[in-house]
């Protein structure tokens, strides 16, 4: 499975990158990446169509509580936090 990120989705939505970089069956997205995307304030009227149908026709994957819980884990000047791994990231 392929997960795409938030600018991913946004130069689809805008024509930068081609669709059939997105033309494999397993693709997905954070339920994150989403929010961060459509909640930009500052996205262009006529990309929010585009991005609504991208996000529709991927796979959505929520995060679990170990993301969500500590959002903090790409601070590396907290001690002792660990790394997330991937398969621990979504449900």
């Amino acid at each position: 499975m392929t997960i795409l990120d938030t600018n991913i989705f946004i130069y689809l939505a805008n024509g930068i990158l081609g669709r059939q970089l997105v033309a494999e069956p397993n693709i997905a997205h954070s339920s994150v990446t989403k929010v961060e995307a459509l909640g930009f304030s500052s996205i262009p009227t006529n990309e929010l169509l585009p991005l609504g149908a991208l996000f529709s026709e991927f796979y959505n994957l929520a995060p679990t509580d170990s993301v969500v819980d500590r959002p903090s884990f790409m601070d590396n000047s907290l001690p002792n936090i660990g790394t997330l791994r991937k398969q621990d990231a979504f449900a």
